[in-house]
């Protein structure tokens, strides 16, 4: 019984974690766009063409497939940096 207890608690801690995690990335992702002047439109595969404030309004939703492919392509760009050798990374 105590054992079934601290397996659900460390579960819930885990999914708590996933979660601040996941709204992390998400914040990041749109500091990133906001950055970015508002009247820019980038194209989304073969979904469209969007203004920045509609991305973040996608990024923002948790379970919207617009928004899950704005964070992939904005990890896959900051992950990008860590593979170049250091002094490329100074240069940019």
């Amino acid at each position: 019984m105590i054992n079934k207890k601290m397996g659900g608690k460390k579960e819930q801690k885990n999914k708590e974690e996933k979660e601040k995690h996941e709204k992390e990335i998400r914040d990041l992702v749109v500091a990133r766009l906001r950055t970015m002047p508002s009247d820019t439109l980038l194209s989304i595969g073969g979904k469209g063409d969007f203004k920045i404030k509609e991305l973040i309004d996608f990024v923002e939703k948790e379970d919207d497939e617009i928004g899950k492919t704005v964070i992939e392509t904005e990890i896959d760009y900051i992950r990008s940096f860590t593979d170049l050798p250091f002094e490329e990374q100074r240069e940019l």
